[in-house]
């Protein structure tokens, strides 16, 4: 399965609810590939989170994170949140769901990929899709789009 089908939200996921984070970066694609892809760094990147810690049991390619790895997120207030990965595409992308009586959404999917634009500069999209748990999350939601 190529790149962009692989990291097709649809193949995943049917929820309703959608939101995209879009940023650009003075960086390589295969930079920022590795920088979004180092599981463990994240709380250097978002402070949300305290620890990060990667389970590749379960990981198609054994030793390595890949289709099937668990990401087990420790956040600022929010408990523990295991991420298990759907899609992993090298220097591309990666498709994760969220499991946790923290969140306040079901069904949930984020697909993370990276664009290179060129000349040096790479988009990151992050977009998250879920149903609400409850009614206010998609208020929420709707506001910060």
């Amino acid at each position: 399965m190529s790149g962009e089908s692989a990291l097709t939200p649809s193949l995943y996921s049917n929820a309703p609810q959608r939101s995209v984070v879009r940023a650009t970066f003075d960086l390589a694609a295969d930079e920022l590939f590795a920088l979004v892809s180092d599981h463990e760094g994240m709380p250097r990147w978002f402070s949300f989170l305290k620890r990060v810690v990667v389970d590749n049991t379960g990981s198609r390619v054994a030793g390595v994170c890949d289709v099937g790895s668990v990401r087990r997120c420790t956040g600022v207030g929010t408990g523990t949140i295991d991420e298990r990965m759907v899609a992993w595409v090298p220097g591309e992308g990666f498709a994760y769901t969220a499991q946790s009586i923290a969140i306040p959404m079901t069904d949930h999917l984020a697909v993370m990929r990276v664009v290179d634009l060129g000349g040096g500069k790479t988009e990151l999209v992050w977009s998250q899709h879920y149903r609400d748990r409850w009614f206010l999350t998609g208020l929420v939601s709707a506001r910060a789009i």
